[in-house]
């Protein structure tokens, strides 16, 4: 049984092993390329010049036919990364429109107390202000938290990437995908692998 957890363990492994340079079907050529990541839509490779994902539709037939690229198989990654923004955007709008409802209680309550002549006091203007920003905080880390549990998790995500580039990064925002060229590029100016 060990055996075949290790015969197992080493076949997936050496998948993705390819070391050497890469030319891909549109003629560049990635120098001392090593696959690091497969997706459904294509390989993610670490080069001399960086970090690049290649889509399948311009790798050699060979490595196509190594990670058994399939045009069906990509279509239907593409949808579910599309249904996943789509998931997003409406969590957003239905956190935004819960935010907008309560305030909007909150100001109308406000309002029918003044009316009435009772006066209701939430500790004076600082209060609603300190009550405000709490409440932005805590929408924005709903919103960060729904997008990190819906985000696939891969090294290139992990908090061992966010540290790495947090030392080299000169001081980008965490989350906020700028990198040590500061331009919202990765490592090797690429804009990241979400589009």
């Amino acid at each position: 049984m060990t055996h075949l957890r290790f015969i197992l363990f080493f076949g997936c492994f050496s998948s993705f092993c390819f070391a050497g340079d890469l030319r891909t079907t549109n003629g560049n050529v990635l120098r001392n390329a090593k696959v690091v990541q497969v997706d459904p839509d294509g390989v993610v490779v670490n080069h001399e010049a960086g970090i690049i994902k290649i889509d399948y539709r311009v790798l050699p037939p060979d490595l196509k036919q190594r990670y058994n690229f399939d045009e069906h198989k990509a279509a239907v990654f593409h949808e579910q990364q599309k249904a996943r923004a789509q998931q997003t955007a409406q969590e957003n709008q239905q956190i935004v429109k819960e935010h907008d409802q309560r305030e909007l209680a909150q100001i109308r309550k406000q309002m029918e107390a003044e009316d009435s002549g009772d006066q209701i006091s939430y500790g004076g203007a600082n209060a609603d202000v300190r009550a405000a920003i709490q409440i932005h905080k805590a929408m924005d880390a709903q919103q960060e938290a729904a997008a990190a549990a819906r985000k696939p998790k891969t090294f290139w995500n992990s908090s061992v990437m966010q540290v790495i580039s947090s030392i080299f990064g000169g001081g980008g925002k965490k989350g906020s995908g700028e990198g040590p060229i500061g331009n919202g590029a990765g490592f090797d100016g690429h804009g990241g692998f979400d589009r």
